[in-house]
């Protein structure tokens, strides 16, 4: 919560449609909050926890909380527009992310969204932990940014789907 409401940091709710409990696929037209995404300058989390995190680099991480909306590519989908958002907001010259060594699913998903293996972490409470750096390129112009579907809503929060 130390990062909300910092021009340092982004904060997103994910938002999903509603499932349908017997078919399991969207159901009534609700949308339900099932997960958070963050992305924050990585230098304000102190000295880099490697030599292999960019300078400007801007950490991401990103939570699905919802069991039944996991393995729906929600995740991944989310990430890629963590990605662009900082891109398009920031000055970053790249995004980072954690990922556990044996989470090859996350993995999987990382490098779909742009990222690649940079270097091992290791965490006292974590374990093993790839560092996976995504470095800016692209189209990153206003114009991109109004079509990429990020909407706003009234409490100052933002849908990722």
């Amino acid at each position: 919560m130390l990062a909300m409401g910092t021009p340092q940091a982004i904060c997103r709710i994910i938002e999903a449609p509603a499932l349908d409990q017997a078919t399991g696929h969207a159901g009534d037209g609700r949308w339900l909050a099932v997960g958070y995404a963050h992305a924050l300058d990585a230098g304000l989390a102190g000295p880099p926890r490697l030599d292999a995190m960019p300078p400007g680099a801007w950490q991401i991480d990103v939570f699905v909380a919802s069991a039944e909306h996991r393995g729906r590519g929600i995740g991944g989908f989310a990430l890629m527009r963590m990605r662009q958002e900082v891109f398009e907001t920031t000055l970053a010259v790249a995004a980072a992310v954690f990922v556990a060594v044996g989470n090859e699913k996350a993995v999987r998903a990382y490098e779909q969204a742009g990222f690649r293996w940079r270097a091992i972490a290791r965490d006292e409470d974590r374990g093993a932990e790839w560092l996976m750096v995504a470095e800016r390129s692209g189209d990153t112009s206003s114009d991109h940014r109004r079509s990429s579907g990020i909407n706003g809503n009234s409490n100052g929060t933002r849908r990722l789907l």
